[in-house]
């Protein structure tokens, strides 16, 4: 998602790149541009992803390996990652079932207990960190 907001009371207009979504702020860069407000209107900017293909979930991965991530946060991003951000041809053919098997266990997390005892295909932290650990071995044996 490519987003582009100005500031008038300021007078600067500011660019986002944004890989996924505005709640990613580690993948979000943002940097004032000169005081061209008047033309704020007229000049289209051509704007770049930071991330492509997997950079981005494997950004994730090492965020969440590296416990910069929650396990709820992360399984969020995952899930709107791999659904939105992430054309699957974008993917290898060694990395798409590798982070098709994460999303399958992350848009399952659940981190209430009472909820996982009802519906046994919830999964929980553990999980989430296994099948982590998990992805990250199969990409790195693959790399």
């Amino acid at each position: 998602m490519l987003t582009r907001r100005s500031d008038y009371a300021s007078s600067q207009v500011v660019a986002s790149i944004v890989c996924c979504s505005s709640w990613l702020p580690y993948v979000t860069a943002r940097a004032p541009i000169a005081d061209i407000s008047a033309f704020a209107t007229q000049m289209v900017m051509p704007l770049e992803p930071l991330c492509t293909g997997s950079q981005l979930l494997r950004q994730l991965l090492r965020d969440f390996r590296s416990g910069k991530l929650k396990t709820e946060t992360f399984c969020r991003d995952v899930e709107v990652a791999y659904n939105n951000a992430i054309d699957e041809r974008a993917l290898t053919a060694v990395e798409q079932p590798i982070f098709e098997k994460l999303f399958d266990v992350v848009v399952w997390f659940s981190p209430f207990p009472e909820e996982r005892a009802e519906v046994p295909q919830l999964r929980n932290e553990e999980q989430v960190l296994q099948a982590a650990f998990a992805a990250e071995a199969e990409l790195g044996a693959t790399s």
